[in-house]
């Protein structure tokens, strides 16, 4: 069964080969493939990708002793509204650019993007709904510059306020 939830494909951040999912190794927030991480011997062990998950996440005691890892996630405040209307875009849009596409583009292009949807919801236009296009680009720009670890340059002047 086809997964819904990562991509087939990273790109190595040293050599930019191609390469599947599972056999990459994430470094100081990056990924890398198998050729290029064995070459680099002061690359950074590999770490967790999500914060606040894995086997050094500190454990919690309920009132009834049961223990578990504690968690800085709280999924129950996420709407299931949001999740169908992003996920039936998500689809539609991997139907007409392909799945995973992206995240080839830079974080600063996504946030373009949810500006011209927040500014198209703003002017009262009604041809897209403009609310999930803005939420979903900046899940995508989230998602991209976690994925990078970095705050990207981008061709925008810096915005000056008066």
């Amino acid at each position: 069964m086809e997964s819904n939830f990562i991509p087939d494909t990273l790109y190595c951040y040293d050599c930019q080969k191609p390469f599947p999912f599972m056999e990459g190794i994430l470094a100081d927030g990056f990924y890398y493939c198998q050729d290029c991480h064995s070459k680099e011997p002061d690359l950074p062990t590999p770490k967790a990708l999500i914060p606040g998950i894995g086997p050094d996440a500190p454990a919690i005691t309920n009132s009834k002793g049961g223990k578990q890892s504690s968690s800085p996630y709280d999924f129950t405040q996420v709407h299931p509204i949001y999740l169908f209307e992003l996920s039936k875009l998500l689809k539609n849009g991997g139907k007409k650019y392909g799945k995973w596409n992206w995240m080839k583009i830079p974080t600063h292009e996504h946030l373009n993007h949810a500006l011209i949807h927040i500014y198209g919801f703003l002017a009262g236009d009604t041809s897209e709904k403009h609310l999930i296009h803005a939420a979903c680009r900046l899940y995508f720009a989230v998602v991209t510059n976690f994925l990078t670890q970095k705050e990207e340059p981008n061709d925008y002047p810096p915005m000056q306020f008066m």
